[in-house]
């Protein structure tokens, strides 16, 4: 009886992870209240239909990208995003404050013709700078990088 204890302890200390690092997993999202100048946010985007036109979009059949629309409405701070390739393919739309203190990604893997979004806390009266990054040819591409006030 006393070794299946002693197996439980092992067992669940280790699933744990009480004896190893007490860093968040490279995986997880970093939420507003803890975000510091070296954090970097990753966002994975939902299913969500473009509402509200007060946005700020790119892309959509022109010369330079067939193959996303982002969008980013400063009120709710609210990143959008919709894959237009039918490659099989995430699309992101990769941000960072102007003033330093918080940068991320959002990542749309829901597939060709899902609109999605990501909502973030941004800070009020800041500028958000921002580029649409696509898979095409083999290597990874990005937009010209665009300014939102929010």
């Amino acid at each position: 009886m006393r070794n299946r204890i002693i197996t439980f302890v092992a067992l669940a200390i280790a699933a744990f992870g009480l004896l190893g690092s007490t860093a968040a997993p490279a995986s997880a999202s970093t939420s507003a209240g803890d975000v510091g100048t070296e954090a970097y946010e990753t966002d994975y985007a939902v299913l969500h239909g473009m509402t509200d036109h007060k946005r700020e979009c790119y892309g959509d059949d022109t010369e330079w990208n067939a193959n996303v629309v982002g969008c980013v409405m400063p009120y709710g701070d609210i990143f959008w995003l919709y894959d237009i390739d039918q490659d099989a393919s995430s699309v992101k739309l990769t941000w960072r404050d102007a003033d330093g203190s918080r940068h991320g990604v959002c990542i749309d893997d829901e597939g060709y013709g899902d609109q999605t979004r990501c909502n973030k806390n941004l800070p009020e009266g800041h500028t958000i700078k921002w580029e649409l990054v696509w898979w095409e040819g083999g290597d990874w591409h990005s937009s010209e990088t665009y300014s939102t006030n929010i």
